[in-house]
């Protein structure tokens, strides 16, 4: 469930007008204006709206070369470094053991994903729970180990 913080957020994307109104507001009447908000939203608005987030975030990333052996991007943090040329297995695994998860758990639950969707998605539970506190870089290190 995302925050209010989250919210506002997406909300002052599409229209910072609304966003600065509801800055008080109780969260489920953020949810509520944010849930009208998409709804209303056309098709263009919003591909524009993910094409402008992703060229905002894009400068910042760095070249690496992937666990292929292909080019690939990173956000160039700790955790990319750390995780660099992993396959998207061994971070699953990773992820696992850091987060204090059954082993599989998360592996059987991204079966439905390519391989890149499934890396990214175990790279991102890591990075949230560091951002969150509820892990450290040295616990993923020693998850690595």
């Amino acid at each position: 469930m995302a925050t209010k913080a989250q919210m506002l957020e997406t909300i002052n994307a599409i229209d910072p007008e609304l966003a600065e109104q509801l800055k008080e507001a109780k969260k489920q009447d953020i949810e509520s204006a944010l849930t009208t908000l998409l709804e209303n939203e056309d098709e263009e608005s919003r591909g524009r709206r993910m094409a402008e987030t992703i060229k905002k975030y894009a400068v910042t990333y760095e070249p690496s070369i992937s666990y292929s052996g292909r080019k690939s991007l990173n956000t160039g943090d700790d955790l990319a470094h750390l995780l660099a040329g992993m396959s998207p297995r061994d971070v699953i695994t990773v992820a696992e053991r850091a987060l204090g998860l059954e082993p599989d758990e998360l592996w059987e639950k991204y079966q439905s994903l390519n391989p890149g969707q499934q890396r990214m998605n175990a790279g991102n539970r890591i990075r949230s729970a560091i951002k969150r506190g509820d892990i450290t870089e040295d616990q993923v290190k020693a998850a690595i180990h």
